[in-house]
């Protein structure tokens, strides 16, 4: 039967008079009576508006009503067939603004507490459960994950689901990346290396040049792709030896929505378009591009290109100064 109470059940959290002398979490989760019970809010709508605000289509009313049922592994289960992070999610995702702004309960009250119950189930999960996931058949091909990140660790879970042998490299406390560690993990067998150019959280650049080069001298196939979404427009980047490069309009005050992707010769001649048509766009892709955003984005970089150079000297000038 449907709770319907217009409020959350209330998430325990420690005591001010205690919290002020530890680091640990201060809200503690909800207990199984607290997630059955807050689980019992949701109303299963048909239309699931909550999932089309989840960034990773997270089927959120078939893991709710799991739980509503005391069905924890289930519940788990459902959550990770989309999301390989529901413990991370669970806590930082501005649920508020993305999948609980889509309740239909907040029309009147409050939101089914979507976040909160994502966390008790991937916290449960591990509290209770200590079976690994069956490894799946090695497809003998090698990927190297340089980050520690959500991303680099779903990107890291879902090539390990597909069969490829991934390494990750973690990057040292000052946000760069030991490059010497990396490349030990280089071999015959590795096809990939990501890496991002600038950190977006501390501003640390990597020496994607050097990684790049050493990567190639041992391993002429191995592709490189570099993140340079936080470095377009205000370093100068090298694409020597670089296979893929990766940039994003909004970051260069271009229109949201709108990025590029690099390609080296090699790749372009190999590139094969994921979906199926686009004769009209010389086999690249299907549907009509967006030309005002295209735009947009070629003249926010033509415009910044022009003080590139003097905003990196003065950035550098600025960060020596700091360090001094």
């Amino acid at each position: 039967m449907a709770n319907m109470s217009l409020e959350k059940i209330k998430m325990p959290e420690q005591a001010p008079d205690v919290r002020n002398k530890n680091f640990k979490e201060v809200s503690l989760g909800y207990t199984e009576e607290m997630a059955i019970e807050e689980a019992q809010r949701c109303l299963n709508c048909k239309h699931k508006p909550c999932v089309s605000g989840c960034p990773v289509n997270v089927r959120i009313p078939e893991f709710i009503a799991e739980v509503a049922k005391g069905d924890f592994m289930a519940a788990y289960k459902v959550i990770t067939s989309t999301n390989a992070l529901p413990a991370v999610c669970g806590r930082v995702c501005p649920q508020e603004s993305q999948c609980e702004s889509k309740c239909v309960r907040g029309m009147k009250g409050e939101a089914v507490a979507i976040g909160r119950l994502e966390r008790f189930v991937a916290d449960w999960y591990m509290k209770n459960c200590d079976e690994l996931p069956e490894k799946p058949a090695s497809n003998g091909k090698k990927v190297a994950v340089i980050g520690s990140g959500p991303s680099a660790l779903a990107c890291a879970g879902d090539l390990a689901k597909q069969g490829y042998d991934v390494t990750m490299v973690a990057p040292r406390a000052d946000g760069t990346l030991d490059i010497d560690a990396m490349l030990e993990r280089v071999d015959k067998n590795t096809i990939l290396v990501a890496c991002m150019m600038v950190n977006n959280e501390i501003g640390t650049r990597n020496d994607v040049e050097r990684l790049a080069a050493e990567v190639k001298r041992r391993n002429s196939r191995t592709i490189v792709h570099v993140d340079a979404v936080q470095a377009w427009m205000r370093v100068p980047i090298k694409l020597d030896n670089i296979d893929t490069l990766s940039v994003s309009g909004h970051k260069i005050h271009a229109p949201k929505g709108i990025g590029a992707l690099y390609l080296s010769d090699r790749l372009v001649q190999a590139f094969q378009p994921p979906y199926l048509g686009g004769e009209q766009e010389r086999q690249m892709r299907p549907g009509t591009e967006n030309l005002p955003y295209a735009m947009g984005l070629a003249a926010a970089a033509t415009r910044l290109a022009k003080t590139m150079k003097s905003r990196d000297t003065a950035m550098r000038a600025l960060n020596r100064q700091l360090r001094a």
